[in-house]
């Protein structure tokens, strides 16, 4: 008999926790609330809101309050003199030949494969090699299961972004989802633990020794075991941050420069542009050197990641921040930065909806507002890796292209603002990157480069374009 009465109280003491909890969450963020009341839309709703902050934990595993510390700790890593040493060089080049082999043996058999899969594994095998230290030849010995497994983690995590009803940690796991998302990522962890226990007793060993050297220059994984050793970083915590790492790091990569080549094949006037600007910059071997020269490339590759990077960046304020018209933002508030509207927005770009590498000349890259074209965000969270992505993306696509032309069915969309996409960390088409490719027959000859890749020397006297995106002439 009493049972019935012990389900009403608990009933009655969930209802009271509830109300408790509102009230609290009300009085502490005040504020908000009063910010909230005065803008159109909605009431906000507490418990929403709440459930929106988990909703900023969805897509990496690390802690957001251990976020500026473990930035600390790895930045060092990024510079330049680390990531572009020449034994990380001479990786790079290593792989990417392993690429361009396999893409031999796609162009021998003609027929159509999933380039995006193959893009990634190359990613993989450098950021293995360069960052982890160790060599694992996803390519050479097959090991695709490591991108798509990444791939597949990936659009689980986006799948639960935008179905809330399985933010919840315990529906996620009775659907299922967390036991699949779980064994996608574990080949990526047993590898990273493995390394990070081989790099361990390497520094035990060193230490022995007695040939550690405290000024030399570390990279990404000497950080980890040193901290690792030191007690301020967990095994767990760095098989975690390697993880992000890897997603954020070769997942975006790999979509752009899939999508640059799917473009480069439908867009052959682009096409050509660029890679005469590559023969006649590089003639037959592309070198490190030659980056900072190809200007059209790096315009092509800007113009893809305006349309194909991140879509938005959730975060709290941290403080109030005041508007151009005067509107405070109080410390606190759940804000969602809408990259790809941003990016879009036609206050900014001439051609939005298009495919436009004019949009990066340098005469309109000085005429736009900065803080326009964020692929990469900026301020503290800007990516550590931004100067290593865009040298290796120029360098690799280069090479690429220097030797092979893609070619596809596939029909770019008219518009790129309301085509259909599948969304993972970056867009990606619906059909996916179905691609053939052919090589090239490498001829060294005088090309007739358009006006556009006299940029080198001549940004001064470049016209503007006016706005409907033409060059306005005197």
């Amino acid at each position: 008999m009493w049972v019935p009465y012990v389900t009403v109280f608990l009933f009655v003491c969930l209802i009271v926790i509830w109300i408790m909890f509102i009230t609290y969450s009300k009085r502490k963020n005040q504020k908000i609330y009063d910010f909230m009341a005065s803008t159109p839309g909605p009431i906000a709703v507490p418990v929403f809101g709440n459930i929106f902050v988990l909703s900023k934990h969805l897509f990496f595993e690390s802690k957001s309050d251990a976020w500026r510390k473990m930035r600390r700790m790895i930045t060092p890593a990024f510079r330049n003199s680390v990531l572009w040493s020449p034994t990380h060089t001479k990786n790079f080049d290593y792989h990417t030949e392993v690429f361009l082999n396999t893409l031999k043996d796609h162009a021998k058999n003609g027929e159509k494969f999933d380039l995006l899969t193959t893009v990634h594994s190359c990613n993989l095998d450098m950021l293995c090699d360069n960052l982890l230290g160790h060599r694992v030849d996803i390519q050479k010995k097959n090991l695709s299961f490591y991108s798509k497994n990444m791939m597949r983690s990936s659009e689980i995590i986006f799948e639960r972004f935008f179905r809330f009803l399985l933010w919840p940690k315990c529906v996620f796991s009775l659907s299922g989802m967390k036991y699949v998302m779980k064994n996608a990522t574990k080949p990526m962890r047993s590898l990273i633990s493995k390394i990070i226990d081989e790099k361990l007793e390497q520094k035990i060993k060193s230490e022995d020794t007695a040939i550690t050297n405290a000024d030399t220059l570390k990279s990404f994984i000497e950080i980890l075991v040193d901290n690792i050793s030191s007690g301020e970083l967990s095994k767990q915590q760095a098989i975690v941050e390697s993880i992000d790492l890897f997603k954020a790091g070769t997942i975006t990569n790999s979509m752009v420069a899939s999508w640059i080549f799917i473009i480069l094949a439908k867009r052959p006037d682009i096409h050509q542009k660029v890679y005469e600007e590559i023969v006649e910059v590089c003639g037959q071997e592309v070198t490190l050197n030659d980056v900072s020269k190809l200007v059209y490339l790096d315009m092509v590759i800007k113009e893809a990641l305006r349309h194909f990077t991140i879509l938005s960046l959730l975060d709290t304020s941290k403080r109030s921040i005041t508007l151009e018209d005067n509107t405070t933002l109080p410390a606190g508030l759940n804000i969602v930065l809408f990259i790809f509207d941003l990016h879009h927005n036609p206050e900014y770009w001439q051609k939005p909806s298009e495919f436009y590498p004019e949009h990066f000349s340098p005469v309109n890259e000085l005429n736009r507002p900065d803080g326009v074209f964020l692929p990469f965000l900026a301020g503290p969270r800007i990516c550590p890796g931004k100067k290593y992505s865009e040298t290796s993306m120029k360098y690799w696509i280069a090479k690429t292209l220097l030797r092979y032309e893609f070619l596809t069915d596939e029909k770019l969309p008219d518009d790129f603002t309301t085509a259909d996409y599948i969304c993972t960390f970056a867009l990606c088409p619906i059909s996916g990157f179905q691609v053939k490719v052919q090589e090239r027959m490498l001829k060294m000859q005088t090309t007739s480069l358009p006006p556009q890749i006299a940029y080198k020397n001549q940004t001064s006297n470049i016209p503007p374009l006016t706005s409907d995106g033409e060059q306005s002439h005197p």
